[in-house]
């Protein structure tokens, strides 16, 4: 049987383990906007992050890809660097 590794962050008062990579709970990503600070990307078309990628990630509705595509997305820092990279 694998073990998992097991990790908590007390500046953050987040547990983790080493299967929970991905997005993560929006009180976790709330507090990590708050910190941080907000990257406004642009949706879709030759500059925006693809749809179908903001689809994939984060299971966004239609309605909500709606107003991604009028409003823009709001990142953290590091989504922003991962959804805007270069595709090979």
């Amino acid at each position: 049987m694998a073990r998992e590794a097991y990790e908590y962050c007390p500046r953050c008062l987040v547990q983790a383990c080493d299967r929970g990579r991905g997005v993560p709970p929006p009180w976790v990503r709330e507090r990590i906007l708050a910190r941080e600070g907000a990257v406004h990307l642009p949706v879709g078309g030759p500059g925006g992050v693809p749809i179908a990628l903001l689809r994939r990630v984060y299971g966004l509705s239609i309605a909500e890809v709606v107003a991604a595509r009028e409003q823009g997305y709001r990142a953290t820092p590091v989504e922003a660097r991962y959804l805007m990279a270069p595709t090979p």
